[in-house]
């Protein structure tokens, strides 16, 4: 029988290296270290960025984080 080791997201959260790079991930209970982006990933999260930043007034992008909106993007 294969058992897999769960871990809780307050022990994922206190390991000395949850800081390290490449980024940690808690997936199903499993700790699992993340791959470095690729060159692809790269342009595409540059690409992405500049075009949320070209046609939205009330959001901003970044390359470090994902989204900053200042209004909801709903419509009512």
């Amino acid at each position: 029988m294969n058992s897999v080791l769960t871990t809780s997201i307050a022990e994922f959260l206190s390991q000395p290296n949850i800081e390290a790079s490449p980024a940690w991930e808690l997936i199903n209970g499993r700790a699992i270290q993340k791959p470095m982006p690729t060159l692809f990933h790269s342009r595409l999260q540059r690409n992405l960025v500049n075009y949320i930043n070209l046609h939205s007034e009330s959001c901003r992008s970044s390359p470090r984080v994902a989204l900053y909106c200042t209004s909801s993007l709903t419509s009512t």
